[in-house]
């Protein structure tokens, strides 16, 4: 995603937040562990699957162990942390400024160990649009049905001056 208005509003920020990762690591003092005796740990998540895989990153269903919920974790791959961070804030600010029924939340934003950002959202269960529209056969009135929510999603943000690349 991206929108003018919150590029202006990064390149006037004094420090990223991306800007000094040893120290973000320190205080949060987020760890991931790993080995076939103890389960995977992202911070205060618990990692349950991989959801998914876009081009920079991944996408993991996680629970919050303190706040007792299912989330959704993206993390941008190590080959890509350095270049894609400050798109990866953009992204982050400009969900967080949508407040849409059909727009996922987003929590926070932190490091993994490795010094990887991520991005903790809203999980929602189901199915992506493309494997449930190869699941079912749906009549044009179905499809219709399905789709105005997502248009009246995407005319929200783009009122709002947010652009979805990946649509």
């Amino acid at each position: 995603m991206s929108t003018s208005n919150i590029e202006k509003q990064n390149s006037e920020m004094p420090s990223s937040f991306f800007d000094n990762v040893q120290e973000q690591k320190q205080e949060q003092q987020q760890k991931q562990i790993h080995n076939e005796d103890q389960p995977l740990f992202l911070g205060k998540y618990h990692v349950i699957r991989e959801l998914g895989q876009g081009g920079m990153g991944k996408v993991y269903l996680c629970y919050d162990n303190v706040l007792h919920r299912h989330v959704a974790i993206k993390v941008i791959i190590s080959q890509y942390k350095d270049r894609a961070k400050k798109r990866f804030l953009i992204e982050a600010q400009a969900i967080a400024n949508l407040d849409h029924p059909n727009i996922i939340k987003i929590y926070e934003l932190g490091f993994t160990s490795d010094g990887n950002p991520y991005m903790v959202m809203e999980y929602i269960a189901g199915d992506s649009l493309k494997k449930h529209m190869q699941k079912k056969t749906l009549s044009v009135r179905e499809k219709v049905a399905l789709l105005l929510p997502i248009a009246d999603a995407l005319a929200h943000a783009h009122r709002k001056g947010v652009i979805h690349r990946d649509v």
